[in-house]
């Protein structure tokens, strides 16, 4: 890397797939990656008056979706809404356009689904998946 260049790399691109399947017409994805529970540990032999920590559990929590709607993406949105009703896990998997194509998948489940039939825009969707168990990232 070069003195005051910078390498960061444009986040235009980024996809998500369902299953296999890619959903179409994605505009916003929320941030996504690991939250760990802090468990308080402080006792009366701890040192200087500070609060003391172990970590606890780990969740991914939710990854959101919008953009427009696209009912002909029967493979892609409209699954998402048909597994959303029955409940179903599957594997979710966001490729970033970096150079290296980093992926993070897990696997989820469609928790929420909406429709905004917006009179000034565009038909939206807005997909909320969550994530269960560990995720993978890979660079």
């Amino acid at each position: 890397m070069t003195a005051g260049v910078s390498a960061a790399e444009a986040g235009k691109g980024t996809t998500f797939t369902w299953g296999s399947s890619a959903i179409a017409e994605i505009d916003t994805i929320n941030d996504f990656g690991v939250t760990r529970d802090k468990i308080e540990t402080t006792n009366h032999d701890s040192s200087g008056n500070f609060k003391e920590f172990i970590a606890g559990l780990a969740s991914c929590g939710d990854i959101t979706l919008t953009g427009n709607l696209i009912a002909t993406d029967s493979s892609g949105q409209m699954q998402a809404i048909t597994d959303c009703i029955a409940g179903t896990k599957k594997t979710g998997t966001l490729t970033l356009p970096n150079t290296e194509a980093s992926t993070w998948a897990a696997t989820m489940f469609c928790s929420d689904y909406k429709i905004t039939p917006d009179r000034t825009g565009a038909l939206k969707i807005k997909l909320v998946m969550t994530i269960s168990g560990v995720p993978t990232w890979t660079v």
